[in-house]
């Protein structure tokens, strides 16, 4: 979210940002399954979420990109990962991303089911695990 935030101020647009985020993202990642293969631990397409309808076209090639700004090339390096099974793209509506409960505007009824999981923090990705039930 902080990525996507700071990549906003930079680049022209919001699937530009969230582009941007995917792929550095995946730069994170890329090691990480390379030494997972290493040790004999083979990895499925590694899931990756987004709440931007089109940044998730521009990955799995559903957009045609014709009248957006020039997303940076290096950022089609993803594109290619997700054509290759390495990655899988998909989208997933705001209000099951933690992170936009501060970026957007929520009913009352999901800021209270919701509200439990900030109060209750420091959060540890193994503490956060059961919050999907609370999302559904």
């Amino acid at each position: 979210m902080i990525i996507a935030t700071i990549l906003k101020m930079v680049v022209g647009s919001a699937a530009e940002a969230k582009v941007a985020a995917l792929y550095h993202c995946a730069q994170e990642l890329v090691p990480l399954r390379q030494a997972c293969i290493e040790l004999r631990h083979p990895q499925p397409a590694t899931p990756m979420r987004t709440d931007n309808s089109t940044s998730n076209g521009i990955m799995n090639v559903t957009v045609k990109q014709c009248r957006s700004k020039a997303i940076d090339m290096r950022f089609y390096c993803l594109r290619h990962r997700v054509s290759q099974k390495m990655f899988n793209v998909h989208w997933a509506p705001g209000k099951v991303n933690l992170a936009d409960y501060y970026t957007k505007h929520h009913p009352p009824k999901h800021v209270k089911q919701i509200r439990s999981i900030y109060i209750n923090g420091p959060f540890s990705p193994r503490s956060l695990q059961g919050c999907i039930k609370l999302l559904a």
